[in-house]
C-alpha cells in the first residue's frame, strides 16, 4: 500500500505521484467510527507529460495556382512569400512523391522557366527547417495549324533595278573608269513550276550614258533548271550577256559591243521573311551576284524589296562592279 488516508471531502488531491499504474478504491466511516464494505478497485496510470510538438510553419506559395496549365512555349513563374534572411531550395519532380528532384538555389523569391519539357511537373520550395506544400502545373503542347500552301503553275514579275556602277578596263597599261555611275535598269522574270522542280527564265537590261555622250548598255538572259529541296532550291542554265565596254583609241574613249555566253549555277534559301539569292557564272564572263529579297505588304498589295550586288570579270583586264536595290511585284497563276 503506498497511501492511506482520511478525508471529508467527496475528492482526493495526491500531489507530485510517480509515473507507473495505480489502484484505488473507497470506504466510508460512520459516526462511530465504524468502516463500511469498499469499493471495488479502479485503475488509474500516471505517465510523463509530453513536450507539446511545435507547429511547423508552411512557405506560402504565390503563384502559379494548383494545377495551372501553360503551353510549352510559354515563360512559367515560380513565385512565393519573402523570408528574412533566408535563402531557399526549389524542388522540381515528374512525381508527386518527389521520388527524382530537380534542385534549384536562390536567393530570390521567383524562379523563371522557359521551353519546360515535362507533361506535369510538382514544385515546392524548402529554407532551412521550412517547407511548402506542393502544386501542380501542367504544360500542353501548342498544335499550330498550318497555314495550307498551293504551288502556282507559273509566275511572271516585274522588278525595277536603280543600279550604281563600277567599271574598270586596263589595256596597253591605259585605264578606263567609270565610277558611282547611276543606271536604269528593270528585270523581267518567269517561272514556270513543277512537282519538285521548275524552269526559270530572266531578262535584266541596263542602260545609260557615260563619258558624257557614250552608250552604257547590257542586257543579260539567263535560263535556269531550279530543284527544290526542303527550303532551298538549287540551279544550273546558261546565261547569254551583251553589252558595251570601253576602249582607249587615238587618245579618247570608244565603245564597243560584246557578248558572251556562261554556265550558271545558283542558290536560293527561302524562308517565310527573307530570300537569299546567289549566282554564279564561268565562261567568256565570270560574276558573282549575291542579294536579299524581303515580300512586305503596301497597300493591301504585295511587293518585294531587293538588295544586292554582282562582280563580274570579263578577262584579265577587264571588270566591273554593281550594288542594286529593287521593287517589284510578281503575279501567280495556279
Amino acid at each position: 500500500m503506498i497511501h492511506s488516508s482520511d478525508t471529508e471531502e467527496s475528492f482526493f488531491d495526491w500531489k507530485f505521484p510517480a509515473i507507473g499504474k495505480y489502484k484505488w478504491r473507497i470506504a466510508s466511516v460512520d459516526y462511530w467510527d465504524q468502516v463500511g464494505e469498499f469499493s471495488e478497485f479502479s485503475e488509474v496510470e500516471i505517465q510523463k507529460e509530453k513536450k507539446k510538438e511545435k507547429r511547423v510553419r508552411f512557405i506560402k506559395l504565390i503563384s502559379p495556382y494548383h494545377g495551372r496549365q501553360y503551353f510549352s512555349d510559354e515563360k512559367i513563374t515560380l513565385k512565393w512569400e519573402k523570408i528574412k534572411g533566408r535563402k531557399y531550395l526549389v524542388e522540381i519532380s515528374k512525381d508527386p512523391s518527389f521520388t527524382k528532384v530537380k534542385t534549384i538555389r536562390l536567393s530570390i523569391e521567383e524562379l523563371k522557366l522557359r521551353n519546360v519539357k515535362f507533361n506535369t511537373f510538382y514544385w515546392r520550395i524548402r529554407s532551412g527547417s521550412l517547407v511548402s506544400k506542393k502544386r501542380r502545373v501542367e504544360v500542353l503542347k501548342r498544335i499550330v495549324e498550318k497555314k495550307s500552301w498551293r504551288k502556282p503553275k507559273s509566275e511572271f514579275g516585274l522588278e525595277l533595278r536603280p543600279q550604281l556602277v563600277t567599271y574598270e578596263n586596263i589595256v596597253n597599261q591605259n585605264s578606263i573608269d567609270i565610277d558611282g555611275t547611276d543606271i536604269l535598269s528593270f528585270n523581267i522574270y518567269m517561272t514556270k513550276y513543277y512537282q519538285d522542280s521548275k524552269i526559270a527564265a530572266d531578262f535584266q537590261k541596263s542602260s545609260g550614258t557615260v563619258f558624257d555622250d557614250l552608250d552604257f548598255s547590257r542586257n543579260i538572259l539567263n535560263l535556269e533548271y531550279r530543284r527544290d529541296w526542303s527550303f532551298h532550291t538549287w540551279g544550273i542554265g546558261a546565261s547569254i550577256w551583251n553589252g558595251t565596254s570601253y576602249l582607249v583609241e587615238n587618245d579618247s574613249v570608244v565603245e564597243k559591243k560584246k557578248t558572251h555566253v556562261s554556265a550558271l549555277a545558283s542558290f536560293v534559301f527561302d524562308l517565310d521573311y527573307l530570300k537569299v539569292f546567289s549566282r554564279v557564272s564561268l565562261g567568256g564572263l565570270s560574276s558573282v551576284e549575291l542579294s536579299l529579297r524581303k515580300p512586305v505588304r503596301v497597300f493591301k498589295h504585295d511587293i518585294d524589296l531587293s538588295f544586292g550586288g554582282k562582280i563580274s570579270k570579263f578577262s584579265d583586264s577587264e571588270e566591273s562592279q554593281i550594288i542594286f536595290v529593287g521593287v517589284g511585284k510578281s503575279f501567280k497563276k495556279y
